[in-house]
């Protein structure tokens, strides 16, 4: 029994480091190469934040790790058997996952996790210890599940500076202006509702970014507050084409360009209609377009 305690534990070792390697040679890497950028430093919250931040993913990957590989595994096994297998939409909901639902899905996780650990510690207590990663994020899937869910831990996070993104702390100009608009905040672009109209490819991004940002839940409580998608939009779009832009107040216009289908749809009608069903200054905005 010594000598396979003896050969269970070096092969753990042997394990463990390699996957050490996989996880943190990249992660080293990555830290070296914004070491050498102060921009790059700055874009992520500063050095010693962005290494606090590596260091919590790199804890967090270890722990989830497992949990990916069982339902991947737990994917190919019903395939061979004939059943079918299917990957929703992911649900953004800003609830998060309830503890009920974490147990319903994720007991059985749970259950590999406490067991697994338990026959190598039966057989190799030393060997134990460098499995423990893989057991420990077995067997903690359901708090892991939850509590990572919370949006509250995402806010404390951002508050602290850890896990930000270049696109948070200098975020491009079209997402600076879009929040600004949703906030409520005067919006020096409105002017340009007409271009944003007749033109496809501006209509094509200014709606692609509307629907992207409606993916956040906060975001989307904005919009529906504003009362952004009600049939009150889709008259004020009727109106726009009859009468110009100009016949909209600010708080209209700001509804209009704040609802992707009514501004995918005015893009569509202010082409298909005649000429003579639309206000005067679209006519000349369209000429405008196609010279």
């Amino acid at each position: 029994m010594s000598d396979f305690n003896y050969t269970a534990t070096q092969h753990a070792m042997l394990i463990f480091w390699i996957c050490m390697a996989v996880l943190l040679i990249p992660r080293l890497f990555s830290l070296a190469d914004a070491a050498l950028d102060r921009e790059r430093r700055r874009a992520y919250g500063g050095f010693p934040r962005l290494c606090l931040s590596v260091l919590g993913e790199t804890i967090f990957s270890t722990l989830h790790a497992p949990l990916q590989m069982l339902w991947h595994t737990r994917f190919v096994i019903t395939i061979l058997f004939g059943q079918n297998t299917t990957w929703a939409a992911q649900d953004r909901a800003a609830q998060g996952t309830t503890w009920a639902n974490a147990f319903r899905n994720q007991w059985w996780q749970t259950a590999c996790g406490l067991l697994g650990g338990w026959l190598i510690w039966w057989l190799s207590p030393k060997a134990f210890w460098w499995f423990s990663p893989l057991f420990f994020g077995m067997a903690l899937a359901i708090p892991l599940s939850v509590l990572t869910s919370r949006v509250s831990w995402g806010q404390a996070a951002r508050r602290l500076g850890l896990f930000l993104t270049p696109e948070e702390t200098v975020p491009p100009p079209v997402l600076t202006e879009l929040r600004n608009r949703l906030a409520g905040r005067p919006d020096p672009t409105l002017a340009r509702l007409e271009e944003r109209v007749v033109d496809p490819y501006i209509n094509a991004i200014h709606v692609s970014l509307l629907r992207e940002a409606k993916l956040q839940p906060e975001t989307a409580q904005t919009l529906a507050t504003m009362g952004v998608g009600g049939e009150k939009t889709r008259l004020l779009a009727e109106r726009l084409l009859r009468n110009g832009f100009k016949a909209l107040t600010p708080l209209d216009q700001k509804l209009v360009l704040n609802d992707a289908d009514t501004m995918s749809w005015l893009h569509r009608q202010l082409w298909l209609r005649p000429e003579s069903t639309v206000a005067p200054s679209w006519r000349e905005a369209m000429r405008s377009h196609s010279q």
